[in-house]
C-alpha cells in the first residue's frame, strides 16, 4: 500500500505538506495541491484513519447510546444519525445502557481514555441519573435527544409530546369516546412524565374527568401494554378508548384486547405514539403520533458536531412539531399509510 511518504515522492513536495493538501489546509500553493492530488489519484493512496486520528487528536466517531438497541423506537434516529456521518467519513459506536447508565458510565469512560470517540449522543435518560450524565459533560462534548437541560450549554432535540397527546385525545373525542384509558410509560423519564400530563391536559380541556382507575403504570414495552390492557378492562366501569404512550405498548394491548375476545375498533379504540415501522403491519393497523425520529437524530448528531468543530457554536434547542397518523384502530382508516 502506498504510504505518504510515496504521496511526497511522486508529487516532489515534502510529507508535512501533502499533510496540509489532505487536511485541505489553505497555506497551500495550489499548482502544489494539485500535484499532490494527482499522486494520490495515481497511487490510490487511502491515508491511515488512525494515524490521522492521533494526529489531529480526533477520531471521527461518535458514540451513541441507547436503552436498548433492538427497540423498533430506534431504528428511524439510527438512520438519521449514520446518514449525517456518513457524509462526513464519520463513524459511530452504539452503547445499550439497558437503562442501567451507572454501570454502563464504566464502558463510556474506558471509550473516553481509550479516545474511542469525540462526543457522545444519549438518546432518552431517566431522571435518576442526571448526576451521573452532568459528571459526563464535564468530560466530554454531549447531546440529547428527548431530554432536556434548558439552564446547560448542550444540544438537546425533544418532540412536542404534550401536543401529541392533545391530537390523540382530540381524535378519540371527536370519535364519541368519554371514558378514556392510559397506558403510561416509565415515570422516571421526561417523555413518559410530559405524556402523562399531556394526558391530564387534554382531559381537561375536553371537561373531561381525569378518573385514577382508568390508568395502568406502564414501561414502554410491550409487557406493559399487554397488562394494562388487560387489567384496565377487569373493571366494572370498562374504557371505550386506550391511548398508550408508545406504539410497543399499543401493540401489546392489541394483542391482548384479540387473547381476551375484544374486537379493535368495534369493542375498544387503541392509539399509539412514535409510529415506528410496525405500526402500519400490526392488524387492525395502528392508529399513532408520528415524531419525526429521523430528523431529530440527525439534528442532535449535527448540533454535537458543531459543538466540536467550533468552539464558539451555540448549543442546538430544538422541539419538533407532531402529527397524528390515523389509520384504522380506533375506526377510521388513513389514505397514507
Amino acid at each position: 500500500m502506498a504510504t505518504i511518504f510515496d504521496v511526497g515522492k511522486l508529487a516532489g513536495v515534502s510529507r508535512s505538506t501533502v499533510s496540509r493538501v489532505l487536511n485541505n489546509k489553505s497555506d497551500v500553493d495550489p499548482e502544489t495541491a494539485k500535484l499532490v492530488w494527482e499522486a494520490v489519484r495515481k497511487l490510490n493512496y487511502h491515508p491511515n484513519a488512525s494515524a490521522r486520528a492521533l494526529a489531529r487528536q480526533k477520531t471521527d466517531t461518535i458514540g451513541v447510546m441507547l436503552a436498548h438497541v433492538s427497540d423498533p423506537y430506534y431504528e428511524k434516529i439510527i438512520k438519521g444519525i449514520e446518514t449525517i456521518l456518513a457524509a462526513r467519513n464519520m463513524s459511530v459506536i452504539f452503547f445499550n445502557s439497558y437503562d442501567h447508565l451507572a454501570e454502563h458510565k464504566k464502558i463510556i469512560n474506558a471509550a473516553l481514555k481509550s479516545s474511542q470517540i469525540d462526543g457522545l449522543i444519549v438518546v432518552g435518560s431517566h431522571s435518576g441519573d442526571s448526576e451521573i450524565l452532568l459528571e459526563m459533560m464535564q468530560q466530554i462534548p454531549m447531546a440529547f435527544i428527548e431530554r432536556e437541560f434548558n439552564d446547560l450549554q448542550v444540544t438537546c432535540i425533544c418532540s412536542d409530546n404534550k401536543q401529541g397527546v392533545f391530537l390523540a385525545i382530540q381524535h378519540l373525542v371527536e370519535l364519541k369516546h368519554v371514558r378514556i384509558g392510559c397506558i403510561t410509560g416509565d415515570l422516571q423519564y421526561q417523555t413518559a412524565i410530559e405524556r402523562f400530563e399531556g394526558y391530564k391536559e387534554a382531559l381537561k380541556h375536553f371537561k373531561l374527568p381525569f378518573d385514577p382507575d382508568l390508568v395502568y403504570y406502564g414501561n414502554f414495552q410491550h409487557s406493559g401494554g399487554y397488562n394494562g390492557l388487560k387489567k384496565l378492562c377487569s373493571q366494572r366501569k370498562k374504557p371505550t378508548a386506550i391511548f398508550a404512550c408508545n406504539d410497543m405498548m399499543a401493540i401489546g394491548a392489541l394483542q391482548a384486547a384479540n387473547d381476551f375476545g375484544l374486537v379493535v375498533p368495534k369493542d375498544i379504540a387503541i392509539i399509539g405514539y412514535d409510529d415506528t415501522y410496525l405500526a402500519p403491519m400490526v392488524y387492525p393497523q395502528l392508529t399513532t403520533v408520528r415524531q419525526p425520529l429521523f430528523e431529530m437524530g440527525s439534528a442532535a448528531v449535527q448540533g454535537l458536531l458543531n459543538q466540536l468543530n467550533a468552539k464558539d457554536s451555540q448549543p442546538l434547542k430544538k422541539k419538533f412539531p407532531v402529527e397524528l397518523i390515523i389509520r384504522r384502530s380506533c375506526g377510521f382508516r388513513s389514505l397514507s399509510l
